[in-house]
């Protein structure tokens, strides 16, 4: 079994509040929707990296397994992945051991750690989690490096969702509540695979 969770999240968005205000056509003295605006950033980058099984901005990321794989790497079942800030395991007598004899392969999809030539992975204790991986996954270090049409679908989204507040609709708007196509479009060529459970 393993589990891969996000443990910190970006400290920025991909697009501020302002070029979000703009996309709506706020007007300036119109503030008491920011709130609201900055919540359906947030929400738009997250439903982008979901559906593309990216990470758009630097973020920490931890993966546990409860035994070490059979074959010599071990996949980080992610993509994005720029290093590996730890990586330990449970020994045999129930202590935290760092094991090092690895290096990062980022260019795999999905990244992976592959152990060192000539040596195998250590004895593990039998247990759940035993093995824990902590990494930092970025396609960009900053905003500047994302991409304009993962920006633009991220304002689509956050314009869509701004003028469709309910979960259901009952006149004609009714067909305008799911996802514009256009977003499914501006997105298609950064999707990735989806990797176990990334």
């Amino acid at each position: 079994m393993s589990s891969l969770v996000r443990i910190v999240a970006p400290a920025e968005e991909p697009i501020t509040l302002d070029e979000a205000r703009l996309h709506l056509r706020l007007d300036a003295d119109f503030t008491d929707d920011d709130p609201l605006v900055g919540t359906l950033i947030q929400a738009a980058r997250e439903y982008v990296e979901s559906d593309t099984h990216r990470a758009l901005l630097p973020q920490t990321w931890r993966l546990t397994r409860d035994a070490f794989p059979c074959e010599n790497a071990l996949s980080l079942e992610a993509s994005d992945v720029a290093s590996v800030t730890s990586f330990s395991y449970v020994d045999a007598t129930g202590a935290p051991t760092p094991f090092a004899a690895y290096i990062l392969d980022a260019d795999a999809t999905p990244a992976r750690v592959v152990r060192n030539f000539g040596t195998t992975w250590p004895n593990a204790r039998v247990q759940r989690n035993a093995v824990v991986v902590e990494f930092e996954r970025q396609m960009a270090a900053d905003p500047s490096g994302i991409p304009a049409k993962i920006k633009a679908a991220m304002k689509l989204l956050v314009g869509h969702w701004y003028e469709n507040r309910e979960a259901v609709l009952v006149d004609s708007r009714a067909a305008g509540i799911t996802v514009p196509l256009a977003v499914d479009a501006l997105l298609a060529e950064y999707r990735r695979p989806a990797a176990g459970i990334a």
